[in-house]
């Protein structure tokens, strides 16, 4: 009861005010899409050109720190540079977040300020944590607050697939994962605890530990219930656009409707996944005491009408400017606008049909 009455007034609030939330979400996502992940790889694909190493795995890692010490130097710096990042993020929606549901007493740049304050004063044992706790709640988490960074640190599916495909393995694989979704419920507090109060990583363990006993199942329910929601809620529209679609095609107009439906599913999965993000940090907020026992009703205020309206005029925009953006381009590569024709080199007595 207490996880859908979460739920619902979590939902209300974020319809009443979703185009400041949705406008967080989704800049922030397009800055670490479209700027931060290719400057990442091209860093990357730099530094493999530079030190002549062609590939990086667990099979020539060790001929590479022997040969090439600045390459491993290089992909540590990466390395640590995208952990900076994530815990940017992670701290600018937590922050962000909170301060529209307190109605926005700060501006954007005081925000920032405050995460700038947050990364500099963090010890090195914080991001030792920090990477320790998202490697933890990765596999069980990551449905509900999805970054691109993170995505690249899940479990390949070949490899969960070959794990379910033996019966031993499996067993472990579920034991873990039954462990990961314990302990990230455990230590909810960890990270508001160390961003909002600047409790040392420690100290925010010991008291996240404290406070989520015997409320674990409190925690749990409120994210299965929201996860179960999403989950039927893009069943639902999905499937009723796969079924648009199957009508659409028995006419002429089949080719001009898939190019709709894919704009519709590209604006819907980045509305969704705005959402999911924001209820997922209003969950952990949930933990933190300014927060735990005031009911979500308390944080509703009057945006004024002229500054509600320009917010989701910006941000309808951007969703769909960057959905027909998305949707030209799969159809371009689809069709193969953007494919060379190969070169064909053969010897004398070899026919070209």
């Amino acid at each position: 009861m207490q996880a859908w009455r979460f739920w619902r007034e979590s939902t209300r609030h974020f319809f009443q005010h979703w185009g400041s939330y949705v406008t967080l979400v989704f800049i922030t996502n397009l800055a670490i899409s479209y700027v931060a992940v290719p400057a990442f790889t091209w860093l990357t694909a730099a530094l493999m050109k530079w030190q002549h190493v062609p590939y990086v795995s667990y099979t020539n890692i060790g001929s590479i720190a022997l040969r090439h010490p600045l390459a491993i130097i290089g992909l540590l710096l990466i390395l640590l540079a995208i952990i900076t990042l994530i815990y940017w993020q992670f701290a600018y929606l937590l922050l962000g977040i909170m301060n529209i549901r307190n109605g926005r007493p700060q501006t954007s740049r005081a925000v920032l300020g405050d995460v700038f304050r947050s990364l500099v004063g963090a010890s090195p044992s914080t991001f030792l944590f920090f990477i320790g706790y998202f490697v933890v709640i990765i596999p069980f988490g990551s449905e509900l607050f999805s970054t691109p960074l993170l995505n690249k640190a899940k479990i390949p599916a070949f490899i969960v697939t070959y794990l379910m495909a033996n019966p031993l393995w499996a067993v472990f694989l579920g034991i873990f994962y039954v462990a990961a979704a314990y302990i990230g419920i455990r230590l909810i507090a960890v990270l508001p605890l160390m961003m909002l109060d600047g409790y040392h990583s420690h100290e925010a363990i010991r008291l996240s530990w404290q406070r989520t006993r015997r409320h674990f199942w409190a925690y749990f329910s409120k994210i299965l219930v929201t996860l179960a929601i999403v989950t039927v809620m893009v069943t639902l529209i999905y499937g009723l656009i796969y079924l648009g679609q199957l009508g659409f095609d028995r006419t002429g107009f089949g080719l001009a409707a898939a190019t709709f439906n894919l704009f519709l599913m590209e604006i819907i999965t980045e509305f969704i996944v705005c959402y999911s993000t924001v209820i997922f940090m209003m969950v952990v907020l949930s933990s933190h005491d300014s927060q735990q026992q005031t009911p979500l009703s308390l944080f509703s205020f009057r945006e004024p009408a002229r500054t509600k309206l320009r917010t989701r005029l910006l941000i309808i925009s951007g969703l769909t400017l960057i959905s027909a953006l998305l949707v030209v381009f799969n159809l371009v590569y689809l069709n193969g606008l953007a494919m060379t024709k190969p070169l064909t080199i053969a010897h004398r007595g070899v026919r070209q049909r």
